[in-house]
């Protein structure tokens, strides 16, 4: 993303390159993590593991499909 302006990174308050987000299935900001990130780190894989346990109580899991099917 070209943001010259800077108006994404002060929307998304970012403070530092790299920065990563988890986002929920609502699409709220869940987890934010700034500079490289780490996912073997126990807290971050517990975070994780928490957003996949709330989405599959709330909601039924998404069909997969082929990429043929994908592109119909």
């Amino acid at each position: 993303l070209l943001d010259t302006s800077q108006d994404t990174f002060n929307a998304w308050g970012i403070k530092t390159l790299p920065t990563s987000f988890l986002i929920d299935a609502e699409g709220s900001i869940r987890y934010r993590i700034r500079g490289n990130p780490d996912w073997d780190d126990k807290n971050t894989i517990a975070v994780i593991e928490q957003l996949i346990s709330e989405h599959t109580t709330k909601h039924k899991p998404l069909k997969t499909k082929t990429p043929d099917e994908a592109s119909k």
